[in-house]
């Protein structure tokens, strides 16, 4: 991480593309693969490093800070 070539040979071995692909991760190397792959990111918070050090590093789409946030916006993924 955060080279994107792992996520990427994942996605080309499930056979989807990769707008229908979301990256969940706790760091900002996360988020990092996942931009760098074109895929959605999303950073939880319940993890390996906080929230400030994974704004101060990544971008990354989204920011849950609990299984329900995290739900909620995979759920609207779909709308």
């Amino acid at each position: 991480k955060p080279d994107p070539m792992s996520i990427l040979k994942c996605i080309n071995n499930s056979k989807i593309l990769p707008s229908e692909t979301v990256m969940v991760g706790d760091s900002y190397q996360d988020a990092l693969t996942a931009n760098n792959a074109g895929i959605c990111s999303i950073s939880v918070l319940w993890g390996y490093q906080s929230k400030e050090i994974i704004k101060q590093y990544s971008k990354p789409d989204y920011i849950a800070e609990n299984c329900n946030e995290l739900l909620d916006f995979i759920l609207s993924l779909n709308e």
